[in-house]
């Protein structure tokens, strides 16, 4: 009775066994098909940013290594681009709704959210691997500054504020190097 307990059970383990065996190929079966279309898809989106800048006569890098990862889930900026709206929302409330002249803060807060600004619109453009992203970030930057401050001058009740006026151009600078050094030591971070 012992012997036929012995067999069955084996026959059992092994069932199991085989079972576990073919949801094993399954399962690296299905990894395997998902890699492969992602690897397809990087590879179109890689031939067509190379056609793309095929007409400007750059030679195409000679491997893979060369080509540049796309944002990990360990790289800085995972919403940047909510926080950067989020930034732009505030910058513009702050020059619609009147502001107390005698609060003494009032003008570095106005030219802290410059800072914010270019710290997250240029972390997000770089997750993004936009290629001038610096430049764009600077850009947005002063055209919203120009807007705001033009805002302010054409109301005949606005009281200019000079101090945030000379005060955010350098921040948004320093916020987008800020975005710069912070995204690219995340990155040899996560290389090395």
């Amino acid at each position: 009775m012992n012997r036929q307990l012995r067999r069955a059970q084996e026959k059992q383990e092994k069932k199991l066994e085989k079972e576990k065996e073919e949801r094993r190929n399954e399962r690296r079966r299905r990894l395997e098909q998902m890699r492969a279309e992602r690897r397809r898809k990087a590879e179109a989106a890689v031939a067509k940013r190379r056609a793309k800048s095929g007409s400007s006569g750059k030679a195409p890098p000679a491997d893979k290594a060369a080509e540049p990862a796309g944002p990990g889930p360990n790289d800085p900026g995972r919403f940047s681009g909510a926080l950067a709206l989020a930034t732009v929302f505030f910058i513009i409330l702050q020059g619609v709704l009147p502001a107390e002249p005698d609060q003494p803060f009032e003008s570095y807060i106005k030219a802290g959210f410059y800072l914010m600004l270019g710290y997250f619109l240029n972390l997000w453009l770089l997750r993004r691997q936009h290629v001038h992203s610096f430049v764009l970030t600077i850009m947005a930057g002063v055209i919203l500054l120009t807007g705001t401050w033009l805002g302010f001058l054409l109301r005949p009740d606005a009281v200019l504020d000079p101090v945030a006026m000379l005060l955010s151009l350098p921040l948004l600078l320093l916020g987008a190097w800020l975005a710069r050094l912070v995204y690219n030591m995340a990155r040899r971070q996560n290389e090395g």
